[in-house]
């Protein structure tokens, strides 16, 4: 079994150096590139965590979304029972949060949440690893899906140069307008 050995101080201070002076050479703020970015970390992740909000603030878990699809949309199997169920049906909102340590990278997508449960659909977006939860498949009564929606990507990818001033301090942020993403301002 091998073991990584530690950083020494120096060797990470020059590290984060060269990875500032290289990211900062080429940041790309165009928007088309920013979702280019934003599907690429969201498509190759298997996982990623899921925030809702309830009456006792915010609740995160590890899902695993299917999707993005052309639109961006994803969808996460759940019980009809869960937690996150209702609190997507009461707040028709979520976050999905991705990261990607290889590229150094991260999308936090702030979603319109719907719940789903018509049967052709649920079978359209079943996951067959699912079947761990729902033997009986999209058929099975306590299954259903949250369609995510995203409607603004926060996105800081290092591989593809997205990482705006201040560097390291701020994400990129595109919003939804219409079918078009635009810059989004905080």
């Amino acid at each position: 079994m091998s073991q990584h050995r530690p950083l020494t101080r120096a060797t990470g201070t020059l590290l984060g150096l060269a990875l500032r002076s290289a990211a900062r050479r080429r940041t790309d703020t165009n928007p088309a590139n920013i979702l280019a970015s934003a599907r690429a970390v969201m498509s190759g992740r298997t996982y990623c965590t899921l925030i809702t909000s309830g009456e006792q603030g915010p609740s995160a878990r590890v899902v695993e979304p299917l999707g993005p699809d052309a639109d961006l949309a994803l969808r996460v199997g759940t019980s009809t029972t869960s937690r996150k169920a209702r609190q997507a049906a009461s707040s028709h909102s979520a976050l999905l949060a991705y990261e990607s340590h290889r590229d150094r990278a991260g999308v936090i997508a702030h979603c319109t949440a719907d719940l789903i449960s018509d049967r052709a659909l649920c079978w359209q977006w079943f996951s067959p690893t699912w079947r761990a939860f729902w033997p009986a498949g999209p058929d099975d009564k306590d299954f259903m899906l949250i369609r995510c929606f995203p409607h603004l990507l926060e996105v800081w990818d290092v591989r593809r140069g997205v990482t705006p001033e201040p560097f390291g301090l701020r994400s990129a942020r595109i919003q939804r307008d219409g079918d078009t993403w635009v810059p989004a301002h905080e």
